[in-house]
């Protein structure tokens, strides 16, 4: 039985449109820069991977190559703690994930693969009542997704359990024995190619209705 090892922002959740905005008012309202709307979900795509604080870190890096004030990072980071955790309070699944999630659970082992805080990720999925579906749950405090998928190798060791990520952003695209990309942006399935995707579907309920794929996915 394969394990499929599921990104939660951007393919469980529906929480990426209003993360970028409120990262990129931020940014804009504390550092007095304009960011085009291509620019910040070029970041979210790429700095992905580990936790929220090392995206971010990361984004402002790329955004001020020269070094960028620390102090305002921590003057602001109330604000942004505060915005994040409203829409992770309030953002709601997409609508195919729970029966998708009922029906995949029948033939494989899933796994939650999260950069977000744990009291964010397990507050959410208990929420829209899908945490019980899981066997494992691992969340930005566990490490990144990398360190994610050597503990879950441990626990599902090949050749009898191959893994599959189902990520939509490009880190996790060279993590799994299959990886496949979730391109509900359209600007993102390109990026999910050029990062190495074996498959790029736009909805989760493609594992289960784009026959060739499941048939390869069941297969495993």
């Amino acid at each position: 039985m394969a394990v499929i090892v599921l990104d939660c922002g951007g393919v469980l959740m529906d929480s990426t449109p209003p993360l970028i905005k409120v990262c990129t008012d931020w940014v804009e309202k504390f550092f007095n820069v304009k960011i085009e709307k291509e620019k910040a979900e070029e970041m979210i795509f790429n700095f992905s991977g580990g936790t929220f604080n090392e995206g971010f870190i990361k984004a402002l890096e790329s955004l001020f190559p020269g070094g960028y004030d620390k102090e305002i990072v921590k003057r602001g980071s109330k604000e942004l703690f505060e915005k994040r955790r409203k829409i992770y309070k309030e953002a709601e699944s997409f609508p195919e994930v729970i029966e998708t999630l009922e029906q995949l659970v029948r033939h494989f082992h899933l796994v939650i693969s999260s950069g977000l805080e744990g009291i964010y990720l397990e507050e959410w999925l208990t929420r829209i009542g899908i945490i019980n579906l899981f066997e494992e749950i691992c969340s930005g405090e566990n490490g990144d997704k990398e360190k994610h998928l050597q503990m879950l190798r441990k626990k599902y060791p090949q050749p009898q359990e191959k893994i599959v990520v189902v990520a939509d952003s490009s880190y996790e695209m060279r993590l799994g024995d299959i990886s496949i990309g979730v391109a509900r942006q359209p600007w993102q399935r390109k990026l999910l190619i050029q990062a190495g995707a074996t498959e790029v579907i736009s909805s989760l309920d493609k594992l289960l209705t784009d026959k060739p794929l499941a048939d390869k996915l069941l297969a495993l």
